[in-house]
């Protein structure tokens, strides 16, 4: 799982190879200047994943694995994860968090009968 961080302290929704940290700086998360009218398709397997609970699962698991091991990679693995929700967070008019990001770290709409900022909720899962 230390492998498969970003370096901006997201987790890809699968893991198939170690990431590029110059494909995955952190920066604030933003919406697309357009939504696509029609299901674009996209391949999800390298998107930063909140849904599901996914990225809390993953933070719980580091900070579990630093209380056993006592690892210090663990724990700055679980913070930047931390971090990463912080950028995550959408600016105003509609602070929540989508369920998926591109690289860019803007949102992805992801609902396959409409497109559009369907995925959004007011606080993370938890």
């Amino acid at each position: 799982m230390l492998k498969a961080q970003y370096a901006n302290g997201a987790w890809p929704q699968r893991f198939s190879e170690s990431p590029n940290p110059d494909d995955h700086q952190p920066r604030y998360a933003s919406l697309p200047e357009r939504w696509p009218r029609e299901f674009p398709k996209p391949d999800y397997k390298g998107f930063y994943t909140l849904n599901d609970n996914t990225l809390g699962d993953v933070i719980d698991t580091m900070l579990l694995a630093h209380a056993v091991y006592d690892d210090r990679r663990y724990l700055e693995s679980a913070l930047r994860g931390g971090r990463f929700l912080l950028l995550a967070q959408l600016p105003e008019p509609q602070p929540g968090w989508a369920q998926q990001y591109r690289s860019t770290n803007v949102v992805l709409g992801s609902n396959r009968e409409r497109c559009g900022p369907t995925g959004i909720r007011t606080a993370p899962n938890r």
